[in-house]
C-alpha cells in the first residue's frame, strides 16, 4: 500500500501568508517589510523582528515579477518539491513559484 506524505502544518501558513506588506511593529523603521516567514510560529516577520525568532526555523520570501517566491534549495531542505513548479530567475538559482501548487 502507498503511504502519501503528509503536508508540514506550517506550509498552509505560508500560502496564506501575505508578505511585502509593513510590519505593524516596525512600520515607522526603514526596511520593515515582511519578507521571512517563520515555521515555528507560522507567521511573516521583518527583519527587525528575527531577533525574537533567531532559534525558530526560518524561510525567505522574495519578489519575482510581482509574485512571492522563495528559493529552491530552502524549500528542498523541508519538504519533497519534485511536484513544485519552478522558474528559473538567474542562472544561478532556481526560485519556486509560491501560487503554483
Amino acid at each position: 500500500m502507498m503511504m502519501l506524505a503528509r503536508k508540514p502544518a506550517w506550509l498552509e501558513g505560508l500560502m496564506a501568508e501575505t508578505f511585502f506588506s509593513s510590519c505593524g511593529i516596525h512600520e515607522s523603521r526603514r526596511k520593515s517589510e515582511k519578507n521571512v516567514f517563520c515555521l515555528l510560529c507560522c507567521l511573516s516577520v521583518c527583519p527587525h523582528c528575527l531577533t525574537s525568532h533567531r532559534s525558530h526555523p526560518l524561510l525567505q520570501v522574495r519578489r519575482y515579477v510581482y509574485h512571492d517566491v522563495v528559493r529552491l534549495s530552502d524549500l528542498e531542505k523541508l519538504i519533497d518539491c519534485s511536484y513544485i513548479q519552478v522558474i528559473l530567475a538567474t542562472l544561478r538559482s532556481l526560485i519556486v513559484d509560491k501560487v503554483c501548487h
